[in-house]
């Protein structure tokens, strides 16, 4: 386990990459910035993310092939591109209505991943390109009231998808959005 102080603001850029024993750590509860591909390929099992927490910077969790369990925080503005792709093992998600960037692939190929949650109040317009691609094992997604505009690819090979619910607020869906969802009834 490693145990990183409560004064540290910013994890560094791949500081923990390629890390694979690493399993656990004890998060700063003064953390505001996940910088680009800090635990990437590394042995994290769980992401019990600080409150504090601002920006999760591109691909800092790229390739976590053990992480399970995330808990984004309630203060969270930005979800960079990649920040989340190839969790095999990650299930259940949830976004918080703080969020005010959300890149593209974030959730990309996290094969596991059955259930997306988003918090009462959020306020994002788009799903962004190829966000959810390769979530094989989806069934079900609600898109929030937010939404207007759901990017290509956004649902590209979510195999299991089944059910989709569009809010009447949904005005674009662009090309390619649902390519190979083989199961989606409705």
């Amino acid at each position: 386990m490693v145990y990183l102080s409560d004064n540290l603001t910013v994890i560094p850029e791949g500081i923990f990459c390629c890390c694979t024993s690493l399993k656990n750590l004890t998060w700063p509860q003064n953390l505001i910035t996940i910088e680009e591909d800090a635990f990437c390929c590394s042995g994290l099992e769980t992401a019990s993310l600080p409150d504090s927490l601002e920006v999760i910077g591109m691909g800092a969790f790229d390739s976590c092939e053990y992480l399970a369990e995330v808990k984004l925080p309630k203060n969270l503005r930005v979800l960079d591109n990649r920040a989340f792709v190839w969790c095999p093992k990650l299930k259940e998600i949830t976004i918080p209505k703080s969020l005010t960037t959300w890149g593209e692939m974030t959730f990309a190929s996290c094969e596991s991943l059955e259930k997306v949650n988003f918090e009462n109040g959020f306020n994002l317009n788009a799903i962004p390109r190829s966000t959810f691609e390769d979530c094989w094992v989806l069934k079900q997604f609600d898109i929030p009231e937010s939404i207007t505009t759901i990017e290509s690819y956004a649902f590209e090979k979510c195999y299991s998808l089944r059910t989709m619910v569009f809010p009447n607020t949904i005005s674009t869906i662009n090309s390619y959005a649902f390519y190979d969802c083989e199961k989606l009834l409705s």
